[in-house]
């Protein structure tokens, strides 16, 4: 099945699309989707009738989606009940879409407390993403991350020197305070450029998988266990 649509928004963030297995696209690549009025055309491998939606804004959550934090203005949790406080003086600015956070990498953050909500390890796997845009790749710097003065929970970084130094993206899923399973993929990131970046752990196989703008960039087996995200949750700092 083939179904072609233009878009009338200037510009659209989000293409919704129904149903979301076997289908292939051409016509558009990241987002926001620029220019308007421009013809985008998706075709499925299946029989089920294929639709599909431009929207700029109000986009819904995923299933199983804990928390969102798009930094509109604020740092209000969209899916949850997970409030954050804006740290350090970080300033927002524009984003991809809409704003976004700049952090000065030295005390900026938004910290997010501790919560049974967030605790994310307890179930069969997590997921965390974020879309970034450093201005610098030489030096190490936190993108989001649970811990605090007790532990070091999972993490995800950028630059970590150790493990594939400038421009690749580190990731630690920590298992408890003294154990951690922490591995990188190097040489992904540009300075001044959006990107995004996301860290899956499935459980029941025991593996995490580094993906870089929705592309697995690092796969690696770890074992089974249940990782670490009681404390509270960062973003920079």
């Amino acid at each position: 099945n083939t179904v072609t649509n233009r878009t009338q928004v200037e510009p659209f963030g989000m293409l919704a699309v129904m149903p979301g297995q076997d289908f292939e696209s051409r016509g558009f690549t990241g987002g926001p989707f620029t220019p308007t009025n421009w013809v985008y055309t998706l075709s499925n491998a299946g029989n089920a009738t294929l639709s599909w939606q431009a929207r700029s804004s109000d986009c819904a959550g995923s299933s199983g989606l804990v928390a969102w934090w798009p930094l509109e203005g604020n740092a209000a949790d969209n899916i949850g009940t997970n409030p954050g406080a804006v740290l350090g003086g970080a300033q927002f600015a524009s984003g991809f879409v809409g704003q976004a956070l700049s952090f000065d990498g030295n005390d900026d953050g938004v910290r997010i407390p501790r919560s049974p909500s967030l605790n994310v390890g307890l179930g069969s796997g997590l997921t965390m993403e974020a879309w970034i845009n450093p201005t610098d790749i030489s030096q190490q710097r936190p993108i989001i991350e649970w811990g605090d003065a007790s532990a070091i929970g999972v993490q995800m970084w950028i630059s970590v020197a150790p493990f594939g130094g400038p421009g690749s993206i580190f990731v630690n899923v920590s298992e408890t305070p003294a154990t951690h399973h922490s591995f990188a993929s190097p040489n992904l990131l540009q300075p001044n450029v959006w990107q995004h970046v996301a860290l899956t752990y499935n459980k029941n196989a025991g593996v995490a998988t580094i993906y870089f703008n929705g592309a697995i960039a690092q796969q690696q087996s770890i074992g089974s266990f249940t990782p670490l995200t009681s404390q509270e949750f960062w973003i920079g700092r």
